[in-house]
């Protein structure tokens, strides 16, 4: 057992410790603080009352005329970019149709072709880097999170276009599918002895033989998806009664002739922004190895289409554009404005307020109870690993002008337990933890749709701008 030397350079020491202890005892206000934390949840005793009083039960001026569907729930999963991705579809998809607002399209259907696509995407990252040594970072990275639940807007787009889509009556939910933690120990547990299979071949075998390989280790993952989901339709018939009572169906379709004939969503025109001050702004990034769907081309405008011929999107190390705060904040607002949600990315775990749904930098009051402020600016945190994008989101309206907004209204997956599962977001929130917009291109300046002709820079595949697929 090794022993501590006293007097050691850089030690903590008996007679420091007696110095901290006499500062923290000759304030009262740490006795009184230490006796309410010690017995109850700190976040009730950081809350700032004031925070709540702003930011309960507010209205917003800027609402778009069909802006709410009943709150979905990702239960315990990270599926949220699924979520809020099928939550801004269904918006109009319920309106066309009359659909009663608990319409949902089948999270869990897009949930088993992810899993599935991901761990062939893994799979091939682990073929085409067998010459790496095995202790480099990109490998340790790989092998780290061989599948995870995690995903962007962008990857969402390469499942429907390539998967379809179907309502949650034809792929609902499993025990797994709302609990993946299991399902996914399991999953990476045979990825990572895949993945040592592939490696040792490589030293003796070359790319077609190790696919050969690869395609029967697939197969073991679907056979292992489909025992914790059911086996994905083929072809359904769905039908339903209109909110005028009127009985409607639609026999014979298939996933992407569901999408092809019937949602008239158009996404064609939808691009990702980002606001990342780390990096200079009006320059065109990708993140190495984020990607879900293997083959095809890459895709430099983040530009897809929701029709029944599936495109060739895949391969997504999706190329974002990097703008000031101000200029997502902006395009956001104008969103709303011309009646569109917005997908949106960002570090909900922050200044966060979960039962009452509140995110506000004064939510906590941290000083005065810990005689302590958070001092790291934006980039700051990214930088020193403080902050990323963590969960995604849907803004669908907002409070003054654009511009000039105060208050958000965000539409969350989380149930609808806590505010009927929408959040108020003050504007101060956005401009620190929002990292991640999806628009229409049609409101982007001549500036910014100039960047989409440059040559992307390529993130590593830990960086925090790729995090939300992590």
């Amino acid at each position: 057992m090794a022993v501590v030397t006293a007097g050691s350079p850089g030690a903590v020491d008996d007679a420091t410790i007696e110095q901290w202890h006499a500062a923290y005892a000759s304030n009262d206000k740490n006795l009184l603080a230490t006796n309410a934390v010690c017995v109850s949840d700190v976040a009730d005793v950081l809350l700032n009352r004031d925070s709540v009083v702003d930011n309960t039960d507010v209205e917003f001026d800027h609402r778009m005329q069909y802006d709410e569907a009943k709150a979905t729930d990702q239960k315990s999963t990270g599926r949220c970019w699924i979520f809020a991705a099928t939550n801004v579809i269904r918006l109009h998809f319920i309106k066309k149709f009359g659909l009663s607002d608990s319409f949902e399209f089948s999270q869990p259907y897009l949930f088993f072709w992810d899993k599935l696509e991901k761990a062939n995407y893994f799979l091939e990252s682990i073929i085409k880097t067998r010459s790496e040594p095995l202790d480099s970072r990109l490998v340790h990275h790989l092998l780290s999170t061989p599948i995870n639940d995690g995903g962007q807007y962008d990857m969402i787009i390469n499942l429907i276009s390539k998967h379809g889509l179907v309502p949650k009556s034809a792929f609902p939910e499993s025990k797994h599918s709302c609990n993946s933690r299991r399902m996914n120990q399991i999953i990476i547990t045979k990825l990572r002895e895949f993945a040592q299979v592939l490696r040792d071949a490589s030293k003796a075998s070359d790319e077609s033989a190790l696919r050969a390989i690869k395609s029967k280790q697939m197969s073991e993952i679907y056979s292992i998806m489909c025992i914790f989901f059911g086996i994905p339709p083929k072809q359904f018939t769905w039908s339903f009664r209109n909110k005028e009572k009127k009985y409607v169906e639609h026999p014979k379709l298939t996933p992407l002739t569901f999408v092809g004939q019937l949602i008239d969503f158009d996404v064609t025109d939808m691009v990702s922004l980002i606001s990342d001050p780390r990096n200079p702004y009006y320059k065109l990034y990708t993140v190495d190895y984020l990607g879900n769907v293997v083959g095809g081309r890459d895709v430099r405008y983040s530009m897809m289409s929701l029709c029944a011929t599936p495109l060739r999107i895949v391969d997504l190390s999706s190329s974002l554009v990097n703008v000031p705060i101000e200029v997502l904040n902006e395009l956001a607002a104008r969103s709303i404005e011309g009646g569109e949600p917005v997908w949106f990315g960002c570090d909900v775990g922050k200044h966060f307020h979960r039962e009452m749904h509140v995110m506000d930098l004064g939510i906590f009051n941290y000083n005065l109870v810990f005689n302590t402020k958070f001092n790291q600016n934006r980039e700051q945190r990214l930088r020193y690993g403080q902050s990323l994008m963590t969960h995604a989101m849907v803004f669908n309206a907002f409070h003054g002008e654009v511009g000039n907004v105060s208050r958000w209204r965000v539409e969350n997956s989380w149930s609808d337990k806590n505010n009927k599962g929408f959040a108020t977001m003050t504007n101060d929130w956005f401009n620190e933890y929002v990292y991640q917009i999806v628009v229409n291109k049609s409101l982007l300046s001549p500036e910014i749709l100039a960047v989409y002709d440059q040559v992307p820079t390529v993130l590593p595949p830990w960086d925090p701008m790729g995090s939300l697929a992590n």
